[in-house]
């Protein structure tokens, strides 16, 4: 077994902290994408339901409305409305497990910073890291692609909401 020189155990030590406090930094980011996310996309097309309900309340309210309303359109936009909702939870979802992935990776690389030290020699595997990241990418990826169908399904909502109040 070789000896770590003294600089190297203590770049080993400096890179195992900086490991730690990534990993810490990956439970803040954990928390801040919960409410980000669920908050902007939860508002918007929550909000659009609660809207649209309330202006069709308003407007079957008063006789002789001017406008008249298309039921299909309307109960197109609420289904896009709810699933944007859907695809929103998703994306929170695969928010937090990208973060729970990268923060798994984190802790591996301080794992191995420590098994270095301890063993007074470099670890070289890193195949767990890998593999923490790469699984955080993709579910990463699919929470991007999830609040983009969300995003579109809320413009689609907003449109067919349109349309069905259009006068005929």
């Amino acid at each position: 077994m070789t000896e770590l020189k003294g600089r190297s155990r203590s770049n080993i030590v400096r890179s195992r902290d900086a490991a730690y406090a990534d990993a810490a930094e990956r439970v803040r980011f954990q928390a801040s994408f919960a409410e980000k996310l669920l908050n902007a996309l939860m508002i918007a097309n929550g909000g659009a339901i609660i809207g649209l309900f309330t202006f069709l309340g308003n407007l079957i309210g008063k006789q002789g409305s001017p406008i008249h309303v298309s039921v299909v359109p309307i109960w197109a936009a609420f289904v896009c409305f709810v699933l944007g909702l859907a695809f929103t939870l998703a994306a929170h979802i695969m928010a937090f497990l990208s973060q729970q992935m990268f923060y798994f990776q984190a802790m591996e690389e301080a794992e191995r910073f420590d098994r270095a030290i301890v063993m007074d020699e470099p670890q070289m595997d890193r195949s767990a890291e890998i593999a923490h990241n790469s699984s955080g990418k993709r579910h990463y990826a699919r929470g991007m692609a999830m609040a983009g169908v969300g995003i579109i399904l809320f413009v689609a909502g907003c449109a067919s909401a349109l349309l069905g109040l259009l006068p005929t």
